[in-house]
């Protein structure tokens, strides 16, 4: 007995082993990207629709998703998991038509790049814990395009922090915080009905825009303007008609609405400036006077304190990938490149403003990939964005901390490209071959990648196996409807319900012929022979055959065979053993 066992254990290793090895197979899927206008990218974020959901719940791919590539030919790009869509970056040449390879069941890698897709970003919360203060470093790894433009944000807080490229100057990267120092600038235009409100900004202190108050109380307001201008104070000369003035009332406009920040007595006939804190970005001032009896205001000129950044510049950096590191050590601002510092400034005593605005990265395609973004504060990480999991919904973890996620505004693929995204198929790698070979047999499988294995259109019976399993599957999903809906579904109900359904597919049933014939041979070899050994070859030959060209690729199948043809083979071999005997 203690024979048999072994011989068993040693049979079932061999037939798992060895039918693993003919069916270690992996997946490939081939992507289309066409450009069909006059535009070429440098580094374009493509999103490709694939349910990554349904492959990591169904064993095609591990959990994390981790074991995917997409490959240019024989080079891996980078590529990005989420639920619904797999996001890879590639320059595209105008007018052509690239193809790339989405493969599955790799070794892993340690974590994704970070993808958002063409005009995608990333909002983080503000957050006091990330607030950097004037001892920080803040990091980014990836591709950066450094040709110039508006708004091209590589990491940007509103009135705190801003690295980015340079608006005029391409190659150019600069970084800073909003420093102490300030210039005065003129408003540039004006909404009110006082009288000649121009001279309110033309420079000159003898001039001057006038309001007559008949009675007591308020003036009218005189509003000047300005695009969005960054401000730490406001300054103006004011006099009135017999200094008869009792009250005089500043305010800004900031977030949607006006905000006071001065109301008293009015300074006559000199610069009076009136500080703002913590520092806004503004776009019109506004003022009014008022008196016990009547007045005439007259306010002679009104100047803007925007804010003087404390910057760090790297010039001449070609678009590509590289580290950009900025950080500050309470007395100096410093921006190196792939290691090499740059440039340095002294900080003079300033830090960031803690401001509230919501901290934005990724945006206006500047970074079409990152590995990642790292920020430390006093020489602790508070954020690293590195995804080492299938991103679910919007949510980018932060892995140096529980909470400061990011939240993904996911970008769409511009006008003019067009992705096409073919069916999963097998990819057999045999064992001591350095190359994997393509199945010859191409699945019917859909562009959510939910059918697997091969169809079998050219096995017997097919047309009478096809035709009966969707009439099962059919019946499953009507009587799943019905059941749900609570009433008899309509046709189109009962359409949409099918659509939408996972169905027992053909490459399935063939499995199971497959195991079933296997288990018939081995059995028809043992009952003829009453040779276990011989009995467990006939196993094995009876399943390696028809699998090899049926192409069964899931590794639970040869696994299940194995355990039972090794069962089988017991129980038969004892009972022919206890009849011989």
């Amino acid at each position: 007995m203690k024979r048999l066992l072994k011989s068993l254990t040693l049979a079932l290793v061999a037939v798992v082993l060895i039918s693993s090895a003919v069916l270690a197979y992996s997946y490939s899927a081939s992507i289309i990207v066409t450009e069909s206008g006059s535009d070429s990218y440098g580094m374009l974020p493509i999103i490709v629709s694939v349910n990554n959901t349904y492959l990591a719940d169904n064993n095609f791919i591990s959990a994390s998703g981790l074991d995917t590539r997409v490959l240019k030919s024989s080079t891996e790009l980078p590529h990005m998991l989420a639920d619904n869509k797999t996001l890879f970056a590639s320059p595209i040449s105008a007018s052509t038509q690239e193809g790339f390879t989405y493969t599955l069941g790799n070794s892993n890698l340690t974590s994704f790049p970070i993808i958002t897709g063409y005009g995608g970003y990333i909002t983080t919360a503000d957050n006091s814990s990330l607030e950097p203060g004037n001892n920080f470093t803040i990091e980014v790894s990836g591709y950066v395009n450094t040709d110039n433009g508006i708004d091209k944000n590589i990491v940007y807080k509103e009135n705190t922090f801003r690295t980015y490229v340079s608006g005029d100057i391409s190659g150019n990267i600069i970084s800073g915080l909003p420093g102490a120092g300030f210039t005065w600038v003129d408003p540039t235009g004006h909404n009110t009905d006082w009288t000649n409100p121009a001279n309110a900004y033309d420079t000159l202190t003898a001039t001057y825009a006038e309001k007559a108050n008949g009675g007591a109380g308020w003036t009218t307001y005189i509003e000047l303007t300005h695009t969005a201008i960054l401000c730490n104070n406001i300054r103006y000369w004011y006099t009135d008609g017999g200094g008869t003035s009792n009250n005089f009332e500043v305010d800004i406009f900031y977030d949607g609405g006006w905000h006071n920040i001065y109301t008293g007595a009015a300074t006559l006939g000199a610069w009076t400036t009136v500080s703002i804190s913590p520092i806004q970005e503004i776009t019109s001032v506004r003022f009014r006077a008022s008196a016990v009896a009547g007045l005439t205001a007259y306010l002679h000129e009104v100047d803007f304190g925007e804010v003087v950044w404390v910057e760090v510049t790297a010039a001449g950096v070609l678009s590509g990938n590289h580290v950009v590191l900025v950080s500050a050590n309470t007395t100096h601002l410093a921006i190196a490149i792939d290691g090499v510092t740059q440039n340095s400034t002294l900080l003079g005593g300033v830090t960031t403003n803690n401001s509230t605005y919501n901290w934005i990265t990724c945006s206006a395609n500047t970074t079409p990939w990152l590995n990642y973004i790292s920020e430390n504060v006093s020489g602790v990480e508070v954020l690293r964005y590195q995804p080492n999991n299938i991103i679910q919904g919007t949510v980018l973890p932060n892995r140096a901390s529980g909470g400061d996620y990011g939240a993904i505004t996911w970008g769409a693929n511009p006008s003019g490209i067009a992705v096409v995204v073919g069916g999963l198929l097998p990819v057999t790698a045999v064992v001591g071959v350095s190359e994997a070979q393509e199945s010859t047999f191409v699945p019917s499988v859909s562009v959510d990648m939910q059918t697997t294995g091969t169809e079998g259109t050219n096995f017997p019976l097919y047309g009478l196996f096809k035709s009966l399993l969707n009439d099962f599957n059919r019946l499953r999903v009507y009587q799943d409807t019905k059941q749900s809906l609570g009433y008899e579904p309509s046709q189109a109900e009962l359409d949409v319900a099918v659509a939408g359904s996972k169905h027992i597919t053909m490459a399935n049933f063939w499995k199971l012929v497959a195991v079933i014939i296997g288990w018939s041979v081995g059995t028809a070899v043992l009952l003829m022979t009453k040779n276990v050994v011989i009995g467990l070859v006939g196993y094995l030959v009876g399943f390696v055959v028809p699998t090899y060209f049926m192409s069964i690729l899931d590794v639970w199948v040869p696994i299940v065979y194995g355990i039972g043809a090794v069962c089988l083979a017991a129980l038969l071999w004892k009972w022919t053993s206890s009849s011989v005997g």
